[in-house]
């Protein structure tokens, strides 16, 4: 329908009206909303595959920790148990103050393994840490 002014008869109003699309956009806006959630948690997830990265690090400041499909822990090639680990991690802090540790974990280990290393690191104060991966 054309609005007239009252200036002319023949020139209509140029004006737009909005509100159908403001309408429009809150309604999308909320479905999104709702459905990222649902989205999020139905994906499946295949970590130890990834891409490298471009960092790097010193030799001499990098250690690795390795879980075997058995659950046991190394580092470097040492064998160490869950009740040793903290102790073996703030003497390596020590002697390696820019310390790097490399974890690498067999895939079909327990997540629980991987979270016992990570706390570990976590109280030993070890804040640079890399979890090793396969590349694609």
């Amino acid at each position: 329908m054309k609005r007239f002014t009252q200036r002319s008869a023949h020139t209509g109003m140029a004006e737009l009206n909005i509100t159908p699309l403001l309408d429009l956009a809150f309604v999308l806006l909320i479905i999104f909303i709702i459905t990222t959630p649902l989205l999020e948690n139905s994906i499946d997830v295949n970590l130890p595959i990834a891409t490298p990265g471009k960092g790097s690090v010193e030799a001499q400041n990098l250690k690795t920790i390795s879980i075997n499909p058995k659950g046991q822990i190394y580092v470097e090639k040492e064998a160490v148990a869950d009740s040793q680990l903290d102790r073996v991690l703030q003497n390596l802090k020590a002697t390696h103050p820019d310390l790097t540790i490399a974890v690498r974990a067999d895939r079909d280990i327990a997540y629980q393994r991987v979270i016992v290393v990570l706390d570990s690191l976590k109280r030993s104060q070890i804040t640079k840490v890399g979890l090793v991966h396969n590349e694609p």
